[in-house]
């Protein structure tokens, strides 16, 4: 199930960009996060300083997911020549796949792509018909999944020179790749030089983020900050975030309450296992009698995708597109879990799937659980084992029931070496194990090692101690017998002093 999630997303300031903030400053959740290293702020944005940060609230197990948003940026744009000098050139190029044509204006009649005033006018020109060509793209109802991007004019403090073509991801806390290819003009006269652009592909980093950070949590938390809201400030999150938030005090809360997003995928417990970025489901359509409906399996593209929403919209767009117009398996979402439904005609399978995203769903899987105290086998296949799948779908789409390379397949689980551990380590469970016991067996001896030595110490320091100021009951009754035979002679001799003291006087007194 894929728990609605609360999200808040604050821009780093720029201006302390380069101020470093110790380790234990910020504490989320009761568990503190580590040193965050402050950067020069790049173009207005404190990018190197945002990646710190997201680096360091991720390091330890918060329950709370820090995300940057992708931006790249060009150099500054190339004004053109003077009138006519490349009027009516075609410069190409492609973002994330999508096509963008620019036919060059300079023929000198009204705002020409040369025009030193305003100097943005090709940029903007350009920038115009990359958000033309994205929307147009995201219009389609043919298209699975949107291209989230959109493109800006550069002016110093949103990430770009001045001039330059800035590129962004639209959805905050989206990492998503920004991919810029086949640059080219036609006829080929280098003229998509101007742009400032570089083909290749971009991910969110130290100095290509909007500056902003985005956390993610499918429960409450509560971020400390000192006894003010000095270190807050510096990552956006001082001030008083919403009405219940009072700013000055050094902390706050966040929940779905002050802002989220339903059946967001982060609300998975394993949404960091998620690939979407070039990630994909296959899935294999059956007529009812067993034969294929399709030669091939259906690709269904995970890019970008935010919500389960999003995921079943590109389910139904694929096998809409795959059927030629036919809905022979349908997906919906359902108290947050994703729900697949065939016709009555038709059976479907799963295929391959690089994005991870049926193992993070829990969507045929033969576990369920998220850690080693919640793992437990699928409750479907517990109730009904007729469920449990021993082999798997071929590369021709053919399923043999006698095949049993799922089942091969779990017990290498055992020996598998990718496994990973809470600490980052990967390994195998047999090594786990064994490390696990070899280190309880080791604890214990060391614990019993310790638990002897402090024995040990602590009877030889009460010996010295009763040495010093103990009692020894023996010398203290001989000494009792000593002085009370010393006390019985005193008592003796007074009264020996007084009989002979009395007889004195009487024998005077006569």
């Amino acid at each position: 199930m894929a728990s609605n999630t609360s999200v808040l997303t604050t821009t780093v300031d720029a201006t302390t960009a380069a101020q470093n903030i110790q380790e234990d400053t910020f504490i989320i959740n009761n568990r503190e996060v580590g040193r965050i290293d402050g950067a020069a702020a790049v173009n207005g944005l404190a990018m190197g300083k945002t990646y710190n940060a997201v680096n360091a609230i991720n390091a330890p197990v918060l329950g709370v997911t820090a995300k940057m948003t992708t931006l790249v940026a060009g150099a500054a744009v190339t004004p053109l020549g003077a009138p006519p000098l490349n009027d009516g050139e075609v410069i190409s190029f492609e973002i994330n796949g999508v096509a963008v044509n620019y036919t060059v204006d300079n023929d000198g009649v009204g705002t020409d792509d040369s025009d030193a005033l305003p100097a943005t006018t090709f940029a903007t020109n350009v920038v115009n018909a990359i958000n033309a060509a994205i929307s147009a793209y995201n219009a389609s109802v043919a298209n699975p999944t949107d291209v989230t991007i959109t493109a800006a004019v550069g002016d110093g403090t949103n990430g770009g020179v001045l001039n330059s073509i800035v590129l962004r991801n639209t959805n905050a806390g989206d990492e998503s790749n920004i991919i810029i290819a086949n640059l080219l003009s036609t006829p080929a006269s280098g003229i998509e030089a101007n742009l400032g652009l570089t083909a290749g592909t971009y991910n969110a980093d130290a100095t290509h983020n909007t500056g902003e950070i985005t956390l993610f949590s499918h429960e409450p938390y509560e971020v400390e900050g000192g006894i003010d809201d000095r270190f807050l400030d510096q990552l956006g999150m001082g001030g008083g975030l919403h009405v219940n938030d009072p700013g000055g005090d050094g902390r706050f809360t966040w929940s779905f309450t002050e802002g989220g997003i339903i059946n967001s995928l982060q609300g998975y417990k394993y949404a960091d296992e998620l690939q979407t970025d070039g990630g994909s489901i296959e899935i294999w359509l059956y007529n009812k009698n067993g034969t294929l409906a399709l030669p091939q399996p259906v690709s269904i593209s995970m890019d970008r995708v935010v919500t389960l929403q999003d995921v079943a919209e590109s389910i139904n767009v694929s096998i809409t597109n795959a059927s030629g117009g036919a809905s022979w398996l349908t997906a919906s979402v359902y108290q947050n879990q994703l729900r697949l439904t065939p016709d009555v005609n038709h059976d479907f399978a799963f295929g391959t799937d690089n994005s991870n995203m049926l193992q993070v769903a829990g969507i045929n899987t033969f576990f369920t659980g998220y850690s080693a105290g919640t793992l437990e086998v699928n409750e479907d296949v517990v109730n009904n084992l007729d469920l449990i799948a021993a082999a798997r779908v071929n590369e021709f789409g053919e399923i043999f029931k006698g095949d049993n390379t799922n089942a091969l397949e779990i017990t290498k689980i055992q020996r598998a070496q990718d496994v990973t551990f809470t600490g980052g380590t990967t390994g195998n469970l047999d090594g786990f194990y064994n490390s696990l016991i070899s280190a309880v067996g080791s604890k214990g001896r060391t614990v019993n090692t310790e638990y002897e030595f402090n024995e040990m110490v602590s009877n030889q320091l009460a010996a010295m101690r009763d040495d010093v100021s103990g009692v020894s009951l023996d010398e203290e009754m001989a000494n009792l017998v000593k002085f009370q035979h010393a006390y019985s002679a005193a008592a003796r001799l007074i009264t020996i002093s007084d009989e002979m003291l009395l007889a004195l006087i009487n024998t005077v007194n006569r």
